[in-house]
């Protein structure tokens, strides 16, 4: 694959400098124009996965304006039983929603503000990305403008509202132009591909699983095509060992919580019927209906523009580059695999079912097919529609997220507003809801909407204070001794204090209990995590502040290069 990019001259970087400019200008309009028919909308309509990571970003706010930018149990969640959908999902990269609420914006308006910036971030990243590695300006500014655009991507981030997977799209060129440093490049560098994978871990499980076993199954190709020397070997474990370093705080929690607990995700993973009935006639018509459906009748697919060059590129297949048919083929691989062509049914409770969906693939396809229609243009010299082309793309995607709200309000689905946001579906944790103990009874915390406790016999339990993730309560036991189970769900890493005195929290149904004695006391129950939390987290901001010194370091050395000497 190195064959397949050089390195430009002086002069040539001035123009790619300039072209970058232009090209970002013109990639600003493009995202402006296909977010226009939200901006107007003075509501958002609810579908999909929205109602979770409406709560998720409203709990995110609330926990960095108490100064824990790390909570792992958000408080408010379900109903107010705390929800540990930070430590399964991390939630770092909301900061720039959370600012949008800081400088004083509405829901609505940080929300939509946030969908631009990751719109804006996936053009930018995936223009540097692929700049980077092929030296061509043309060839960056299509793909960027392919991807960004993907069908599949607007469908993600527009119908489905599955704001990780929808950041996942901007670190997938990212985590590519990495693995061409580490295996295709005769230099020392593996840091690109270790921050790509714990960005891509830090925006979703999921994406990163396909992801990851991707990657393995090229490093065992590339292995066994003896290609890979023993600096590329020591460098791909570097990464990975820096990539693990900079998730500590991610995967040790994770695997502290399972270890003592059974939750839902792993006990009842499945791969779900749509996935499991998604064919390849529903990929090719989906892609050609430039239609997004609704969660009931989902309709996932390439997009018009990639589907309609998987056919055009066919033809033209033995006349185009090398580029061209090897990301031809990697798109076409990827989605077939995303299709039930491939026997999904035989690992329907496996350790793949972790990704829900097939159809979960075709983020891959897309960039894959994105790219591979770029070197296409240019292989027919298409220099005169490098212009027209972009403008034809955003005007299909206009179309998609016109069809998108016109399929909203045609099927009444339901929306909320800056007045309603606040008491929108409190409950919700996401459809599988993954993250719950197997033993806890979602339908009672559903119900429970004022987060009443249980009161025993001869026990009563009065809630009077709230601090954030800090509850206080008094009691009142007759018995000698009382068993009280509040509504917490158990996760490892709450304290307890009776009378200042530390309790041991217990596990009843999945809601955390304890022992108490005779008398009037005071409670106070805290998720103050654990041990392993916060010495993890400990490695990780480490990890990352190393990482920041050696880039700034590295940047100001480059300054003293080029500029003259008596500054």
């Amino acid at each position: 694959m190195s064959e397949f990019y050089s390195s430009p001259n002086s002069k040539e970087k001035k123009i790619i400098n300039k072209q970058s400019i232009i090209h970002f200008i013109i990639g600003l309009v493009i995202c402006m124009v296909i977010f226009y028919p939200f901006f107007s909308e003075n509501l958002i309509y609810s579908h999909d996965d929205f109602a979770f990571h409406r709560n998720r970003l409203e709990s995110y706010f609330d926990s960095v304006h108490h100064g824990n930018f790390f909570p792992k149990v958000f408080p408010n969640m379900a109903n107010g039983y705390g929800y540990a959908a930070d430590l399964f999902y991390p939630s770092i990269l909301m900061l720039p929603y959370v600012v949008l609420r800081t400088v004083g914006l509405s829901f609505i308006q940080s929300y939509y503000g946030y969908m631009f910036i990751i719109a804006v971030s996936t053009y930018v990243v995936s223009y540097f990305s692929i700049r980077t590695i092929f030296k061509d300006n043309s060839i960056a500014f299509l793909f960027s403008v392919f991807y960004t655009t993907s069908t599949y991507r607007l469908l993600d981030q527009f119908l489905r509202g599955a704001l990780g997977e929808t950041l996942a799209f901007i670190f997938l060129p990212l985590v590519f132009l990495g693995l061409v440093q580490v295996f295709f490049e005769d230099k020392n560098k593996w840091i690109t591909l270790a921050v790509s994978i714990a960005l891509l871990i830090h925006s979703h499980m999921i994406t990163s699983l396909i992801v990851t076993i991707s990657i393995g199954l090229f490093f065992i190709h590339q292995f066994f095509s003896k290609k890979i020397t023993t600096k590329i070997f020591m460098n791909f474990i570097k990464a990975i060992g820096l990539s693990f370093l900079l998730c500590l705080y991610i995967f040790l929690p994770i695997i502290e919580q399972n270890s003592k607990i059974v939750f839902i995700y792993i006990k009842n993973r499945t791969i779900w019927p749509t996935g499991l009935n998604y064919s390849f006639n529903e990929l090719i018509s989906n892609s050609f209906g430039n239609y997004s459906g609704n969660w009931e009748n989902l309709k996932p697919g390439l997009g018009i523009v990639l589907i309609l060059f998987i056919i055009i590129g066919l033809v033209y297949f033995s006349r185009s580059s090398k580029e061209m048919k090897f990301f031809y083929l990697l798109g076409i691989l990827f989605a077939i695999i995303a299709t039930n062509i491939f026997p999904w049914i035989l690992f329907k409770r496996s350790y793949l079912a972790f990704i829900q969906f097939p159809w979960r693939i075709l983020s891959i396809a897309t960039f894959f097919l994105s790219l591979s229609l770029s070197f296409f243009i240019r292989d027919l010299n298409l220099k005169t529609l490098k212009w027209q082309i972009p403008v034809v793309v955003t005007i299909i995607s206009l179309s998609f997220t016109l069809n998108t709200l016109n399929n909203f309000e045609a099927n009444q689905i339901p929306n909320i507003t800056n007045k309603s946001y606040s008491t929108f579906a409190p409950q919700a944790i996401g459809g599988g809801r993954e993250y719950l103990p197997i033993d806890t009874d979602f339908e009672a915390i559903y119900e429970n909407k004022e987060n009443e406790i249980t009161q025993p016999y001869g026990v009563m339990v009065r809630e009077i204070k709230k601090d954030f993730n800090s509850f206080y309560y008094t009691t009142n036991v007759e018995p000698d001794l009382a068993t009280i189970t509040l509504p917490k769900i158990a996760y490892v890493g709450y304290d307890v204090l009776i009378d200042g005195i530390p309790t041991e929290s217990l596990r009843k149904d999945g809601l955390l209990t304890f022992h108490i004695e005779k008398g009037f006391h005071n409670v106070k129950v805290t998720y103050a995590g654990t041990f392993l939390q916060k010495s993890s987290l400990t490695i990780s901001l480490f990890a990352w502040l190393g990482l920041l010194a050696l880039t700034v370091k590295r940047h100001v050395n480059i300054l003293k290069d080029i500029l003259p000497a008596r500054f």
